[in-house]
């Protein structure tokens, strides 16, 4: 969701682990819908391993006496909007896209970029302020046969960074790269517009999912999203709209090993939007693996028949924030609205007080960026009706419209009591603040909120990067993405933009780590004391399988990879 820069140079030196810079979740049986039928499947078996630099879950025994074959069933509460890796920007897409795809970088599962990790980069060094040297990794192959080499990337990157492709990355790729040039079969030169130490990060996200410049052009940018070709370890291979999705496991996957992976013959997501028919699916082996509600974690726990995964700090639960909408545009409403919030009861009620308060955008798996010392919002009602009555409203003038996904969609995203908006809700009446509730799905959220831009918020949050640049940059700079308001200026009464949007540049634009994070904190310490989101929770993830399989690993950004999982 941002952008980024830098200003140091480091003489043409291979990055170091601190140098490279520390960047970036739900299903009964459904109706059969429109039939939408690609690759099908092989089954020959692959070579040896190769290592992949995940934890949480890999298999105990060697790869040659793993078990191959067999089909996964996994439940989720909706379908994406498409499966294209470059043109998507729902969190609905996240459990396929390291099943179809690899990005140019990967990241070891302390979200730092490596060479080792499955990406299709062999190396990188940056030999100037502004130019930076790819070597690929070679005898890869997409899932149509194109090779991957280095005019696929130049194809993906020239892609990008048209504008008329509408990919989601273009807004954060614009003012960094320049273009990419090929020189040679396997060498990728990328050019910067500017200084940039988040570009790994920036090319560990969607827009550095590589996609067959073949497919591409065969499909086009709409026929691509149903007809997807990467290079990961499981092929395309069918969708029933509002039923389920199906990928067969790809032969020739190479991006991290010889062959070895995947070991299953297909996965297959089921939807099941309603999550008491999810848990039901699962307890009853209609399904084998799905994302939890908190309330059924105790439960899967106690049963020998599963086996629970839990991975913390993936990121922060609540509400961005359209600072340029009445009554928000006023910083003391906005401030009030934070000192309403008591978070400790919002996690008792919403996440039987498995999660942890939020205090900002930057939390603590980012490492090298974290800072335990910036200060939030309290609880404290006195005080938030102080603002109001100081911003000139008595007691239920202050009326706002939030997005949130209905409740029945929630199944994976830790609900466990309360709809946590709802919470929030009656927490915010208590001081004078009237919210109104708006359910929305992805295809009326995009309209309300970055179109006509009439809600003053939407329930959501923002999920690990490798590299906190991005996530800055998307929500908080007056041209980023997630920005709905996009609110510029500097005024003491509704906020400091231009300051927290040039801070934002400044750290992007410095490669010293040190130096980074003391700009992206200052900028932190702004947004947070003028509430330019709300941030309640940091979020977790807790999944279960039927222990009739083994090998499933969350990725440093809590997502999962299946491309080990396999049949006991």
């Amino acid at each position: 969701m941002q952008r980024k820069y830098w200003i140091k140079s480091l003489d043409k030196a291979r990055l170091s682990r601190r140098q490279m810079l520390r960047g970036t979740a739900g299903v009964a049986v459904g109706l059969g819908g429109l039939a939408i039928v690609g690759c099908g499947d092989d089954d020959d078996d692959g070579g040896g391993g190769g290592g992949d630099g995940e934890t949480n879950g890999s298999p105990t025994a060697s790869s040659s006496d793993i078990k191959r074959g067999g089909e996964l069933v996994i439940a989720i509460g909706e379908q994406p909007d498409g499966l294209s890796g470059s043109l998507n920007d729902s969190g609905k897409f996240d459990t396929f896209w390291q099943q179809i795809y690899n990005c140019l970088v990967w990241f070891d599962d302390n979200m730092v970029p490596t060479p080792d990790a499955a990406g299709l980069a062999a190396s990188w060094e940056r030999t100037d302020d502004t130019t930076w040297l790819f070597t690929l990794k070679e005898g890869i192959t997409f899932h149509d046969g194109t090779p991957f080499d280095a005019d696929a990337v130049v194809f993906n990157v020239e892609r990008i960074l048209n504008p008329d492709t509408e990919a989601p990355a273009f807004a954060q790729w614009d003012p960094v790269f320049a273009g990419a040039e090929a020189l040679g079969q396997y060498e990728v030169q990328f050019n910067l517009k500017r200084p940039d130490a988040s570009i790994l990060g920036l090319l560990s996200d969607r827009g550095g999912v590589m996609e067959s410049p073949a497919a591409i052009e065969l499909y086009g940018n709409d026929g691509i999203k149903e007809n997807p070709v990467g290079t990961g370890p499981f092929k395309f291979q069918e969708w029933i709209k509002d039923d389920h999705i199906t990928l067969a496991r790809f032969d020739d996957y190479k991006a991290d090993g010889d062959g070895a992976y995947p070991y299953l013959d297909s996965i297959k997501w089921q939807i099941i939007p309603t999550e008491t028919v999810l848990v039901e699916a699962l307890r009853a082996g209609d399904v084998g693996f799905a994302d939890l509600p908190i309330g059924a974690v105790e439960e899967f726990e106690s049963d020998e028949n599963f086996t629970v995964q839990r991975k913390d700090g993936l990121g922060w639960l609540g509400w961005f924030l359209n600072c340029n909408l009445p009554p928000l545009d006023d910083l003391r409403v906005r401030q009030a609205l934070a000192y309403s919030i008591d978070r400790d009861r919002l996690n008792e009620l919403s996440y039987n007080g498995q999660s942890q308060p939020a205090v900002g955008p930057i939390w603590a798996a980012l490492g090298d960026y974290y800072s335990p010392d910036l200060q939030g919002q309290t609880y404290d009602p006195d005080r938030a009706r102080e603002l109001l009555e100081e911003a000139g409203y008595a007691p239920g003038e202050v009326q706002i419209e939030i997005s949130a996904t209905p409740p029945a969609g929630q199944a994976g995203y830790g609900v466990a009591g309360e709809q946590p908006e709802v919470v929030v809700q009656q927490m915010a009446r208590e001081v004078g603040i009237e919210i109104e509730i708006t359910p929305v799905g992805p295809d009326t959220f995009d309209r309300f909120w970055f179109v006509e831009q009439n809600l003053h918020g939407y329930s959501s949050g923002y999920s690990l990067r490798s590299d906190p640049g991005d996530m800055m940059f998307a929500t908080y700079h007056r041209d980023g993405t997630y920005n709905a308001g996009h609110a510029e200026g500097d005024d003491p009464t509704k906020g400091s933009f231009d300051t927290v949007s040039d801070l934002i540049v400044e750290a992007n634009s410095e490669y010293d780590v040190a130096t980074r994070k003391e700009l992206f904190n200052e900028a932190e310490q702004l947004i947070i004391d003028e509430v330019r989101s709300l941030f309640l929770e940091t979020n977790f993830r807790v999944v279960a399988f039927n222990k009739k399989y083994d090998g499933f690993t969350f990725y440093g950004a809590g997502k999962g990879s299946y491309r080990m999982m396999h049949e006991v």
